[in-house]
């Protein structure tokens, strides 16, 4: 058996649009772990983030991709899901 943690939450049968990113998603997310095994630093990281996009946000309110969604660049790995580059337009 492997385990691909990049498919986590993917599976369309069970999730609704499993492509889309929906912060409020009341799926089980793997990326900080579960039970006892929760990541200790996960309310940490979550305010990082929180902060970091909000203030590109506030400071590129017209912020978007350079090329079409469906051109984004792809990791060639089965293990962790994850965009190559992410090429924007700080207009």
């Amino acid at each position: 058996m492997l385990l691909v943690p990049g498919a986590a939450n993917h599976d369309p049968d069970a999730f609704t649009g499993p492509r889309e990113v929906r912060p409020g998603r009341a799926a089980g997310h793997l990326s900080f772990g579960h039970g006892i095994h929760y990541c200790v630093a996960a309310p940490l990281a979550r305010i990082e983030l929180e902060i970091a996009i909000g203030t590109v946000l506030r400071r590129f309110p017209a912020l978007r991709l350079a090329v079409p969604a469906a051109d984004l660049p792809w990791r060639p790995s089965f293990r962790a899901r994850g965009l190559a580059a992410l090429p924007v337009l700080l207009t």
